[in-house]
């Protein structure tokens, strides 16, 4: 006769693999032991399930032992993962546990494995590079039986997005780490992510991202609002010119210091009039109410300067 119940042993142990919420097509069974292995027949009590990796385990997890042996029916897992590992335990009884086996989910959205950066510079590579999942409704795990292929565009807003913009998923992870994606505009960005060529037979929703991108250095002079091409001597200019501080992609550099911008008339000898100078403010100069006006007919330029060493700009 066998001893004293003592552990347990998984007889027949569950699937190595199996779906998210679908129950094992192996089912286990334990059969609970002495201390020399022989089935302990004398034990009827519960025998329960249960794990210590993420997610848990659904069905009928607790079943009464019948001479010893514990049958399950309908015991699923509510989280992939490759790693899982099932123990038995009832009251004292030395706990058991199956081999590892895996459960895997069909992806159902895109998730951020590692979201890209918030703020940034223009054609400098984002601060974060972008990391994508193929993931299950959770969206806490990538599926890491599903390979595809992601590629990011941008959706809104306007200039270009350089770099890499797509990568194959391998395991479910489309690492664009490395990929050197920028943007040569400021300002408010929204990039979006799509997944195509996937190896199991789904569509998924794209995912997109907002990014505000600043302005690079500041390098030169532009004329956002020209002066008038035709005008009257000794009448002020319609339109008033309008002058901004740009970086190498001509994008306005609002974050600086505030700038003497100076106006004059660099062909010809005829004066400028009014207010010529006037101070930027977040990178721009208006001469809204400068009266800037030649009181001298003919054809001229006018050229906006600084003292900081920017490049000038003259005007067309």
């Amino acid at each position: 006769n066998a001893a004293a119940a003592y552990t347990f042993v998984f007889a027949v142990q569950p699937s190595e693999l199996t779906q998210v919420n679908v129950p094992f097509a192996r089912q286990p069974v334990v059969h609970v032991v002495d201390y020399f292995g022989n089935i302990a027949t004398s034990f009827q009590n519960n025998v329960t399930l249960f794990i210590n990796t993420p997610g848990s385990i659904v069905g009928t997890k607790t079943v009464q032992a019948v001479n010893g042996v514990a049958v399950y029916t309908d015991i699923a897992m509510t989280y992939q993962a490759k790693d899982h590992r099932m123990y038995a335990t009832s009251g004292n009884l030395n706990l058991a546990y199956t081999e590892l086996f895996a459960v895997w989910a069909m992806p159902t959205q895109l998730a951020w494995g590692d979201p890209t950066g918030f703020l940034t510079t223009v054609m400098e590579p984002f601060n974060h590079q972008p990391v994508v999942w193929l993931a299950d409704a959770m969206g806490t795990y990538p599926c890491w039986h599903v390979n595809g292929t992601v590629t990011f565009t941008l959706t809104e807003g306007d200039g270009t997005l350089y770099g890499i913009t797509t990568v194959e998923a391998v395991n479910g992870v489309a690492n664009f780490s490395g990929s050197g994606m920028t943007i040569d505009k400021s300002g408010y960005k929204t990039i979006t992510a799509t997944a195509t060529n996937l190896s199991v037979p789904v569509t998924l929703p794209p995912m997109s991202a907002t990014i505000l991108l600043r302005a690079g250095p500041p390098v030169a002079l532009s004329f956002e609002t020209q002066p008038a091409s035709v005008g009257q001597k000794g009448v002020p200019f319609s339109p008033q010119p309008v002058v901004t501080i740009v970086d190498a992609n001509h994008n306005i550099v609002e974050m600086i210091a505030p700038t003497v911008i100076t106006l004059s008339v660099t062909n010809g000898t005829a004066a400028l009039q009014g207010q010529v100078s006037a101070t930027t403010s977040y990178g721009k100069a208006t001469f809204y109410f400068a009266n800037l006006m030649i009181n001298t007919p003919g054809y001229y330029t006018l050229t906006a300067t600084t003292s900081t060493g920017l490049t000038g700009v003259s005007s067309v």
